[in-house]
């Protein structure tokens, strides 16, 4: 009996806390089903050791969980007086005690959550000086893009695990799920909790630059809409040649690299706004739903480089304008917008564009201006994106949560991009996406150039 007790409780302690619960009353009811018929005595009794496992289950991790805390806290209080941080004690002999400080400890995934307050003698640039050095001492790295002295008198930082999710990540075995409308899985943040999105009808702002991880935060979204053989994939490749994009130009169903096509991309889209605005006021419907196909399927257009738009001449100023009309107005015709550049400047994106982008991700960048472009405020948290290390490709700040926070974008390498891409390149018709281009895109328009629209020929000079 025992040894049974103990392989269940190895096997419960292996399951996540739901399905721990379900396998515990699977197991009580199919006992009751099982030895009804032999008797209530001994049903009662296997019913009772099944209840005592799970209490012996669930005691036994808040024992652990408390015992880890208590002793996380002994040792931060230990390393709060090392570096100078404590509270005064006056002993029974005249003599001064030195006591650590207040604190409160919340453990998280990958992470404590910790609470400091602050003694009378301390202030709150002590303790924030001192992070540091308590950090090292217990062998440990911190984030000082959680520290908030919101609450007077107490000073709130998050210490991060040896083994922190940030570190390095691997895109999970099946990343893509096939369908637009399910969320698209960017990484992790720094509790261990998986940043997954939906992007459909959104709108979203990549910023970083060169080497900073951009690129996968570009490649998560744009694999994820390829995937789906229903969206309608518009690509354009700014930078020479379409050197980014070009392994999805067969999969894309529109792909231009040129800012002269790109303004009639885009002006086609506009025209495709309307006409679905008009499908969805005959509906009785504001807006287009997730899976709605009677306006459509869902239209997914991808810049990169777009900063090159505000350095294009009159093309690129034109697109830039209708851009931010399809920005601010196609949310509600299923649209999704998402520009990227390695150049994020007030110049290359211009703020009225940047106000109305729903999603921001910024990268590593090269000052704190270009941080501002992107998320509008130059510090996030304490955290500026500048000072984001080289060796830590990938780490970026969001708002997907309605704030601002770090999270560490899946580990996409090129190996991973071109077998993707392969494999779109084989299970994708060419004819298949060219029947989703005409059937959800309106016409291009036809330029008529009369005399008067006509430029002035220059003469010669003789």
């Amino acid at each position: 009996m025992k040894t049974i007790t103990l392989s269940l409780y190895q096997q419960l302690l292996k399951l996540e806390q739901p399905k721990r619960n379900l396998a515990v009353a699977t197991v009580v009811v199919a006992y009751l089903l099982a030895f009804w018929f032999y008797g209530v005595v001994f049903t009662v009794l296997v019913t009772g050791v099944g209840l005592w496992i799970y209490w012996l289950v669930e005691t036994k991790e808040t024992r652990i969980r408390n015992l880890k805390t208590r002793k996380m806290r002994k040792q931060l209080g230990k390393a709060f007086i090392a570096a100078g941080i404590s509270r005064k004690r006056q002993t029974g002999d005249g003599k001064t005690e030195d006591l650590p400080p207040i604190i409160k400890i919340n453990p998280q995934i990958a992470s404590w959550e910790v609470t400091v307050r602050i003694p009378d003698s301390n202030s709150p640039s002590n303790i924030e000086n001192s992070i540091e050095t308590v950090a090292s001492t217990m062998c440990l790295r911190y984030s000082v893009s959680r520290k908030s002295t919101t609450v007077p008198g107490f000073y709130s930082f998050r210490l991060l695990h040896a083994n922190n999710p940030l570190d390095q990540l691997h895109y999970p075995s099946s990343p893509f799920s096939g369908k637009f409308t399910n969320p698209c899985h960017f990484g992790v943040d720094e509790t261990g909790t998986e940043v997954a999105v939906s992007l459909y009808a959104q709108t979203l702002l990549i910023g970083g630059s060169i080497g900073s991880g951009k690129s996968v935060g570009a490649w998560n979204s744009l694999l994820h809409a390829a995937h789906d053989p229903d969206t309608v994939l518009i690509i354009c490749d700014l930078k020479p040649e379409g050197l980014e994009t070009y392994m999805l130009q067969q999969r894309a169903n529109i792909y231009v690299t040129n800012v002269t096509q790109f303004l009639e991309v885009v002006t086609r889209i506009y025209d495709t706004m309307f006409t679905r605005n008009k499908a969805l006021k005959e509906l009785g419907l504001q807006k287009a739903n997730a899976g709605l196909g009677s306006v459509g399927a869902p239209i997914v257009l991808f810049v990169d480089e777009a900063a090159q738009l505000t350095s294009s001449g009159d093309d690129g100023y034109a697109a830039l304008e209708i851009l931010e009309k399809i920005v601010e107005m196609g949310r509600a015709s299923g649209f999704t917008i998402i520009l990227a550049t390695q150049k994020p400047t007030g110049d290359s994106i211009p703020t009225k564009l940047r106000d109305i982008m729903g999603y921001r991700l910024c990268f590593r960048t090269g000052s704190s201006e270009q941080s501002k472009s992107i998320l509008g405020s130059s510090q996030i948290l304490g955290l500026e994106p500048h000072l984001i290390p080289v060796e830590n490709p990938g780490l970026c700040i969001s708002n997907f949560k309605g704030f601002l926070e770090p999270f560490k974008s899946y580990n996409l390498d090129i190996e991973m991009i071109k077998e993707n891409c392969d494999y779109l390149n084989r299970t994708i018709s060419r004819e298949h996406i060219d029947r989703q281009t005409d059937a959800c895109l309106a016409p291009a328009r036809i330029r008529q150039t009369s005399d008067e629209e006509a430029p002035p020929k220059r003469r010669r000079r003789r």
